[in-house]
């Protein structure tokens, strides 16, 4: 383990150290995906109707489905940072196309956005979940995905402030203005930036004392027939992939057909904020399941899971009332705001919808990083 620095009788961790690491690797994700998120839950990305948003993640997804399955390969082969670097640089391409149609209307190029997007989410979301799930050792999976999801959520929580404060006096108006997009912009950028200067991930060592990764000299298609050959040994985790379809799967409903179609412009921001704070603190709820309970960790795995079915459904038990009573055709002055008797309860139940997204995300990372220690097999 490298040494680490006293700084006025403080003793900071190096650079290298894996902990450190996976703070960055929060910060890449608080500035990239956490200002997509914020546009995402604006609903509609924040656009008078979701047809916008609806054809752009469309084509976002399809994008991501196909160059997730070459993604790993990519990352052995190019390494961590340009790969991260990579990555990020779409979610500002995504941005910067919605700041176009706030003038043009140009839906073309908003769904050339998407498919950017979707291009560099596959390779940063394969680079971010080697680095969270392979620089912990083994008792401590949960903490550094708590680690980095919480800073993630940070990033969400400052983006989400940005339009609150924005649109605070677009009550009546159901569009974005176009400083939002600009300022999520930007940070998306050095977020993407922020990817170049990570640690070299064959240096970094492991708080148990075990090398995170062991240089390999493989041409490209050898990484990717290693891909395919991690998947024949490990085929069994085809059982894993309804969780996978379901956690892209609600985030839809709640988004846009709700958040979108019931709140004005700046209760949907408001609710963005809302949402971003209490994920903060949902992971390390779960990090007591994963990794403080005095057990097996089969049996925490266990009691983990039980915990993530219990919360999911009696949220989505008591969202089933509130989506009875949801109107989507709502002209924007008729829409529920702050000063709105009622918002409280549906504001709070958004705020939950993000707490279980949370909660389901983290113990899927856990649950993959508990699976194996080599990067080459995570990605």
């Amino acid at each position: 383990m490298p040494k680490g620095h006293k700084v006025l009788g403080v003793n900071l961790l190096p650079y290298g150290h894996p902990r450190v690491q996976a703070c960055m690797l929060g910060f890449i994700l608080f500035m990239t995906v956490g200002m997509y998120t914020v546009i995402i839950v604006l609903g509609g990305a924040g656009q008078q109707t979701a047809y916008l948003s609806d054809v752009s993640n469309i084509a976002l997804y399809t994008v991501f489905a196909v160059f997730c399955l070459i993604a790993p390969a990519c990352l052995n082969y190019f390494g961590l940072r340009p790969t991260l670097f990579f990555g990020g640089i779409g979610y500002a391409a995504y941005a910067a196309s919605l700041w176009c149609y706030n003038y043009t209307g140009n839906v073309p190029f908003v769904i050339f956005g998407g498919c950017w997007c979707g291009l560099s989410a596959a390779f940063l979301w394969t680079a971010e979940g080697v680095g969270i799930t392979s620089f912990a050792s083994e008792d401590k999976k949960g903490l550094y995905v708590s680690i980095t999801w919480s800073i993630y959520q940070f990033g969400v929580v400052i983006g989400a402030a940005i339009p609150v404060g924005q649109n605070w006096h677009s009550s009546a108006s159901g569009r974005v203005n176009s400083g939002t997009y600009i300022g999520l912009m930007i940070l998306m950028l050095c977020g993407a930036a922020l990817g170049l200067v990570m640690y070299p991930w064959n240096k970094i060592v492991r708080e148990d004392g075990t090398r995170v990764r062991i240089e390999r000299q493989k041409t490209f298609m050898e990484e990717v027939r290693s891909s395919g050959q991690v998947l024949r040994r490990n085929w069994w985790i085809i059982f894993f992939a309804p969780m996978c379809w379901a956690v892209n799967f609600f985030g839809v409903y709640q988004n846009n057909d709700f958040n979108g179609v019931v709140f004005t412009v700046r209760a949907r921001a408001l609710n963005a904020l809302c949402s971003g704070v209490v994920q903060i603190f949902s992971p390390w709820i779960l990090h007591f399941f994963t990794d403080r309970l005095p057990m097996k960790r089969r049996k925490r795995a266990f009691w983990a899971l039980v915990y993530v079915f219990i919360f999911i459904n009696a949220i989505w038990i008591g969202g089933y009332f509130a989506m009875a009573r949801t109107r989507t055709d709502l002209p924007a002055a008729d829409r529920l705001d702050v000063y709105d008797p009622g918002y409280g309860q549906l504001c709070f139940l958004f705020a939950m919808y993000g707490f279980t997204d949370a909660t389901y995300n983290c113990y899927a990372y856990w649950f993959i990083g508990a699976l194996s220690n080599d990067p080459t097999e995570v990605s």
